[in-house]
């Protein structure tokens, strides 16, 4: 099944990663339901990020343990590998200002790599879960200076700080006085930054940054 998505904003067009190791494409302009096999021969590519900047698609491939990226535009994309020797990725996303990409596996931790010059980052991999892992659960800040990162075992949004590594728990799920079952997975970022959304099994968190509060955004009792 579908298990990554990552959009194109200047030509709307909409890349989905899947379990037979493919990446489609679909125009969002396109009423039909017509997608597009952009490239194949992945290795469980669990989640997506298309780079506006340099017009490139990030996978996290777990299978092969790395990050790559294609240029989707091409007949016959080549893959190169940016990130190598990750204990099955999880999630990718790139702070497009600073040109820095970041990641988790199941390794426990978040790896950085500069793309200018295809380095590792300073202060990182940082260690920041606690006792899991994230599952597509990891966005950065507009200006490249945060970092935040869920942990779907033990209900926890860290936050980190990219020039650091350093990284303090935003969000405790687990031991939250109103819900210690929800186990936060993907997280999305408001264009001003002033707010978190986070999905869960059965509900998605809404955490406002201003006055540090969260609350239910939506459950399944609204179709979820």
């Amino acid at each position: 099944g579908p298990s990554g998505l990552a959009e194109d904003s200047t030509t709307k067009k909409l890349f989905i990663s899947d379990d037979y190791n493919n990446i489609y494409s679909k125009a969002l302009s396109d009423a039909s339901n017509d997608i597009n096999v952009v490239a194949d021969g992945f290795s469980n590519p669990n989640a997506l990020y298309f780079n506006d900047s340099d017009d490139s698609l990030y996978i996290a491939e777990e299978g092969n343990g790395q990050i790559s990226l294609i240029d989707p535009s091409s007949a016959t994309p080549s893959v190169i590998p940016v990130e190598t020797g990750l204990s099955g990725p999880q999630a990718v996303a790139i702070d497009e200002t600073n040109s820095k990409l970041y990641s988790t596996d199941y390794g426990y931790e978040i790896y950085g790599t500069d793309l200018d010059t295809w380095s590792p980052l300073a202060n990182f991999p940082a260690s920041t879960f606690t006792a899991g892992w994230t599952e597509g659960g990891l966005v950065v800040n507009s200006a490249g200076t945060y970092l935040y990162a869920s942990d779907s075992q033990t209900g926890e949004i860290f936050k980190i700080d990219t020039t650091t590594g350093a990284s303090t728990v935003l969000l405790d799920f687990a031991n939250s006085s109103t819900d210690t079952s929800f186990r936060a997975s993907g997280l999305a970022l408001t264009p001003d930054n002033s707010k978190l959304f986070i999905s869960g099994p059965t509900s998605i968190i809404e955490y406002d940054f201003t006055s540090g509060t969260s609350y239910e955004f939506a459950n399944n009792t609204d179709g979820l």
